[in-house]
């Protein structure tokens, strides 16, 4: 964590800012190791100046924190010692402050600029952001054990998977197995289990739609192991596929591979994208793949959606330590969809897939 302080010390330099006060939860997690905070209330703080560091929480955390906490000054926030009394304790008049408005409510911007008029708050969302965009070494290691914790439970949906099972229950089976594999949650709620024309919406939410005979299956899932997350997309048929299902899961597993192929240090996301769709255009899907409402891939790590990005129109260059999915589709709206995703890591200028579940078409 201390590096990472460091690091981010040094970004104020560069910034011209005297400070920054951290109010996204990840950040706060990247920055302290300090887990568990809510996403979206303002239990902790922290404030990164040229020669300090400080965490500030409530009652609640703050004798966690304090035991925890090797790398930061760590401040209870009571009714008297309100996280304005600390920045007027410790912001020199004058002092340039850098704020994640993105993780900020109006209400408590305003708040902030009002009861401290002496301080000047810059607007600063992607400064930590950039950082963690490039994994260290601990965090690749987290991720990769929440990877092998999902294609644990690939392996076990091989055996689970029968006819009459909701889509609810597949959800259930896969989060009780995810916990009980020594992974501290899954990666997000609700595991996505779409049955055939429920598939064609890409994060559909589990019903209680049964499977049958002829239908296919999608699961999008993910493990959480301190704090970092996996990634992952496969394909179960309960039959022989239709033609018109191999054909899009041909498609799409093709493009794919091209994708995993194509990528290489360096590389532009949106070259990665353009050619992953000239695939899908081969095989006659030109205005599915023109059309399917997501990127082709995402930054992995403490969230589910983080930088870089990988589409049609980003800007994110691929370089080492950078972890990330690759994960084309074809959407049949009202018939059903078929998506494959890896989870990938680009090490010392290779690509190297996580996740290593078979794609291999799959008859449960």
């Amino acid at each position: 964590m201390k590096q990472r302080i460091e690091k981010l010390k040094n970004k104020l330099e560069s910034s011209e800012l005297d400070g920054i006060l951290v109010s996204n939860p990840y950040n706060i997690t990247y920055l302290s190791g300090f887990t568990g905070l809510s996403p979206t209330e303002h239990e902790a703080w922290i404030l990164i100046l040229k020669n300090r560091a400080f965490l500030f929480t409530n009652s609640l955390y703050y004798h966690a924190a304090k035991k925890k906490i090797k790398d930061l000054e760590v401040y209870e926030l009571t009714p008297i010692n309100s996280l304005s009394n600390y920045l007027q304790k410790f912001m020199k008049k004058g002092s340039k402050l850098g704020v994640e408005t993105s993780f900020l409510t109006v209400k408590i911007y305003h708040y902030l600029i009002g009861k401290n008029p002496h301080i000047n708050f810059i607007p600063s969302d992607s400064l930590i952001e950039d950082l963690r965009l490039y994994k260290d070494s601990m965090e690749i290691q987290n991720i990769k054990k929440a990877v092998a914790v999902t294609d644990k439970a690939w392996n076990f949906l091989k055996n689970e998977l029968k006819l009459g099972l909701t889509e609810k229950e597949i959800s259930f089976k896969i989060e009780h197995f995810i916990r009980t594999e020594r992974a501290d949650d899954i990666a997000w709620r609700p595991i996505i289990v779409a049955i055939s024309e429920n598939s064609a919406n890409p994060h559909h939410t589990p019903t209680h739609r049964k499977t049958k005979k002829g239908d296919l299956i999608m699961i999008d899932m993910g493990a959480k192991v301190n704090g970092y997350i996996s990634d992952i997309t496969r394909i179960f048929f309960t039959d022989t596929p239709s033609s018109i299902q191999s054909k899009v899961y041909t498609a799409v597993l093709e493009a794919q591979k091209n994708a995993i192929k194509t990528i290489s240090l360096n590389i532009s996301s949106a070259n990665i994208d353009r050619e992953t769709r000239k695939v899908m255009n081969k095989h006659g899907f030109k205005k599915e793949s023109e059309q399917y409402s997501h990127n082709l891939g995402h930054g992995v790590g403490l969230e589910i959606h983080e930088k870089p990005s990988l589409g049609m129109f980003t800007t994110d260059i691929i370089e080492n330590n950078m972890v990330f999915t690759v994960e084309p589709a074809i959407y049949l709206q009202n018939n059903f969809g078929i998506r494959i995703e890896d989870t990938v890591m680009m090490k010392n200028g290779k690509l190297e897939v996580l996740t290593k579940s078979p794609k291999k078409i799959m008859i449960i």
